[in-house]
């Protein structure tokens, strides 16, 4: 027909034709495009089955939600899932209707630039569906609906569902599920370990790890009331009776610092058997970052007990002092631990010093063997066997000088056969020998009671204890106490367990006349430390009176060699009275002086 109509046109009518339609063209402004324009596919392999007959149903419902939930347990059965698609509608007559559409309908969505977008990597479940059913009023004055099938609306455009797992309408907790979760939360467990459970208790049911966190989370937030983390940590710790301080920037902010935090048990347990101290810090525990400090103690069981742990935002000298100065509080006026360990950390050595000047200070011999293997390596050329040969060498015999003068002849022997690697000599001076001997050297050491504790492994191990119940590092303050608090709950129940043990349980090795008047009364591994002794005595024969050293008298408080020999050569056994009191101290808090404790500061108080 276009043809038809240019083919009675001049060349000249033609010309002014196509220079109109150009200016035509150039004048129209372009349309503007999203720069990812949504380019939905027609169908995402549906079926074709009208599915809207399975909502034949002459059955009145009384309202819409009794309507709209029996619509959506059918589309449930069925693998879809409905969703109100409309609001308070009303037709012509005053009667209402709602629609039911399927949760893939359409979303009206504007077009996201990934690049500008916070969050680009968003996923959408809408394709476009336009399944669909209608619930209305059967009359205005009254509140019953029917439904209303819509054939034209009758079909998916997408696959079934096939898995429930996944799908808010079909998956979820269901109020029993979410009993299991709340009980075993309270009883610390792993997210992992109640699904299992839920899984075993609601085999029907679908739910996914996302549920439980969101739940646990729930709860979380319930808990707190509108404390904020710190604020809901100070209120559990005064809820469960703790002895607690903080430190915060300035007078007028609630940003903590530092906090520290002792359980009441432990603080017993600590005026109980306070002579040995171990202070280190471990890190990835909480989602700000701060340093853990955890101080452990020792039991006459040789179990370990979390005295109190704290919160740093630095390890500076300033931090760590605090902390020492409320641990000082802790064991009350006149304690004085017999060997405080550490690490060689440079914010923690001072402080040590000064605020428990009586105490010895011991670092921990396993991480300087460390430390002196990977310098020395590092100095010979990095070659891992000559630092390995010095630390099993010449450096094992210097930590080992028993005697002042056996430690000066392991030092000179060094020198003289590492003359020529003066760097390594040096650096041997410098960090350990000239300021630190005393701290690690057994010539130096053995003069103290510290019942074996040379090492700070004991803090490591509470480390490990107390991360396999986080689980998490990025947990907040409230969080992280909640699962601290049930790991002490679970140590307390191990000490009283394992001094109970030693009170009642008589091992089958100590029968003899030897250990008569200790079985019962001292645990069971100062019996097994005894018995070690009575094998070296054994072994030294008739040396003993020159070989003994009496170290295990003087580090342990428990009878040498020496004296094993001279009650076995007099056929009396060993007494009470050559055991130290915390050997045979099986009971908490017994003869322990146990004062009062000091009330919460004030800037506690003020700010939260």
């Amino acid at each position: 027909m276009l043809g038809k109509h240019l083919s009675g046109l001049s060349m000249k009518e033609l010309q002014q034709l196509e220079k109109q339609l150009n200016e035509s063209l150039l004048s129209v402004k372009p349309k503007k495009v999203a720069a990812f324009p949504l380019a939905p596919l027609p169908d995402y392999g549906g079926d074709g089955v009208d599915y809207s007959y399975l909502f034949a149903t002459n059955e009145i419902f009384d309202g819409f939600e009794n309507a709209a939930n029996w619509a959506k347990q059918v589309a449930i059965g069925s693998g879809f899932i409905l969703i109100s698609s409309s609001y308070k509608t009303t037709q012509k007559d005053g009667r209402k209707y709602r629609y039911l559409k399927c949760d893939r309908g359409r979303r009206e969505n504007n077009c996201r630039d990934p690049e500008t977008a916070k969050r680009p990597n968003t996923k959408s479940k809408a394709c476009g569906c336009r399944f669909m059913i209608k619930c209305e009023q059967q009359r205005v004055e009254e509140n019953n609906w029917v439904i209303e099938l819509l054939h034209d609306r009758g079909t998916h455009n997408h696959t079934l569902i096939v898995y429930p797992e996944g799908h808010r309408g079909v998956s979820g907790l269901s109020q029993g599920a979410k009993e299991v979760v709340r009980e075993m939360n309270d009883a610390q467990a792993k997210p992992k370990n109640i699904m299992v459970a839920i899984k075993n208790k609601f085999p029907d049911e679908h739910p996914n790890m996302r549920h439980i966190y969101n739940f646990k989370e729930k709860m979380r937030r319930e808990g707190s009331e509108g404390r904020n983390v710190a604020e809901q940590m100070l209120h559990l710790a005064r809820e469960h009776d703790y002895i607690n301080w903080v430190s915060c920037s300035d007078r007028t902010s609630k940003v903590i610092n530092r906090a520290f935090l002792a359980h009441p048990a432990m603080v017993e347990v600590l005026r109980t058997y306070p002579l040995v101290i171990g202070l280190d810090s471990t890190y990835k525990t909480n989602r700000y970052g701060f340093p853990f400090l955890e101080i452990v103690g020792v039991t006459p069981t040789n179990q370990n007990f979390l005295i109190s742990y704290a919160f740093m935002k630095d390890e500076t000298a300033a931090s760590y002092r605090w902390v020492l100065q409320k641990l000082k509080l802790l064991l009350g006026e006149g304690v004085i631990p017999s060997a405080i360990l550490t690490n060689k950390e440079g914010g923690l050595m001072r402080p040590v010093a000064e605020v428990f000047p009586d105490s010895r200070h011991f670092l921990c011999t396993w991480h300087i063997n460390n430390d002196v293997e990977a310098r020395v390596s590092f100095l010979g050329n990095k070659n891992k066997d000559v630092g390995r040969a010095f630390k099993n060498g010449v450096w094992k015999r210097i930590m080992e000088a028993s005697t002042v003068e056996e430690y000066d002849r392991a030092v000179a022997s060094m020198e003289d056969r590492y003359v020529r690697w003066q760097s390594v000599i040096d650096y041997v001076h410098n960090t350990w020998l000239t300021d630190h001997r005393q701290k690690f050297v057994l010539a130096w050491t053995n003069e103290v009671l510290h019942f074996g504790n040379i090492t700070t492994c004991r803090v490591e191990s509470q480390h490990s204890a107390v991360k396999s119940w986080l689980g998490s590092s990025q947990g907040s303050l409230d969080t992280v106490f909640r699962k601290v608090h049930a790991s002490i709950i679970n140590q307390v129940t191990e000490i009283k367990n394992g001094l109970e043990s030693s009170r009642r349980r008589h091992g089958a090795l100590f029968k003899s006349y030897l250990y008569q008047h200790l079985v019962g009364r001292v645990s069971h591994h100062a019996l097994e430390l005894i018995l070690e002794e009575h094998t070296r005595m054994r072994q030294l024969s008739t040396e003993v009176f020159e070989r003994c050293g009496c170290a295990k008298l003087s580090t342990h408080g428990l009878p040498c060699a020496y004296n094993i020999y001279m009650a076995v050569q007099g056929g009396v056994g060993l007494y009470l009275d050559l055991v130290h009191r915390f050997w045979r101290t099986l009971e908490i808090g017994g003869g322990a002086d146990i004062p009062e404790f000091v009330e919460e500061s004030a800037q506690v108080v003020e700010l939260f």
